[in-house]
């Protein structure tokens, strides 16, 4: 848990402009029921935090997951305040056991994560989030489909946990930004391991048979444009996974 010692508005902006883009991080304090104008930006290339902008409180969680593609590509870290309810409907066993590790065995009135099984006994003044098809929802996740809707808005699309909680807990533009972000990241680790391919083979003999989907990832992620195209690079991630699980000469 993070503390501050007065009413702190956390302000998280994304930029893509660069190669590996920007977090834009910036706080704010209230004194004498007036909100300063806040600090000077502070700016991460290596960081990627998904939470509303701002977020508001005197305490707030933190915590993080990992993004594989299928080697790690960055720590996506979550950012809420005690004074945002966030309430899961009916997730599945994983996802629930997950909120339950998150809120502990101490359970307190700054408790922010709530397991229910009807959207009836949420907190009156919170974000529903429905995994089953249940109308009447803030948050709607069909995680066979890999799809995430807010209301009001477009669908965003996820693969794996570490996205779909980015996605419940940003804003749609955010959440694309930091994606794009994440990819332009990613791309820099496969060129990477591309060239460490081709010197172990040329100093050891060892073929990493990835050659082939090294070029067919490279060419989807350069042409990514939205979480969209996540589905196709995220199936040719998994299926090199497993080529390098059972390699003679692993990469990662």
């Amino acid at each position: 848990m993070i503390i501050t010692g007065a009413e702190t508005r956390i302000y998280t902006n994304c930029s893509n402009a660069s190669i590996f883009g920007k977090q834009i991080l910036r706080t704010s304090e209230k004194s004498y029921d007036k909100w300063g104008e806040g600090s000077v930006d502070a700016t991460f290339q290596n960081k990627y935090i998904f939470s509303n902008d701002p977020v508001e409180g005197k305490k707030f969680y933190a915590f993080s997951k990992p993004l594989e593609f299928p080697f790690k590509v960055a720590d996506l870290i979550y950012l809420t305040s005690t004074t945002d309810k966030y309430c899961f409907i009916n997730p599945p066993n994983d996802i629930r056991d997950e909120i339950n590790d998150l809120r502990g065995e101490d359970v307190s009135k700054d408790e922010n994560f709530f397991v229910t099984t009807k959207k009836i006994d949420c907190p009156a003044v919170s974000t529903s989030i429905c995994f089953s098809g249940e109308t009447g929802c803030d948050v709607s996740v069909r995680r066979n489909w890999n799809t995430l809707q807010k209301k009001g808005q477009r669908p965003v699309y996820f693969q794996g946990d570490a996205l779909m909680y980015a996605a419940i807990f940003s804003n749609r533009d955010d959440y694309e930004c930091q994606l794009d972000r994440l990819m332009n990241r990613t791309e820099q680790l496969f060129e990477i391991y591309s060239d460490k391919s081709k010197f172990v083979l040329n100093k050891t003999g060892c073929n990493s048979e990835l050659d082939v989907q090294f070029i067919q990832m490279l060419t989807l992620i350069k042409g990514f444009q939205d979480s969209n195209d996540l589905s196709t690079i995220y199936d040719l991630a998994e299926q090199m996974g497993n080529i390098n699980e059972y390699a003679e000469c692993k990469l990662w």
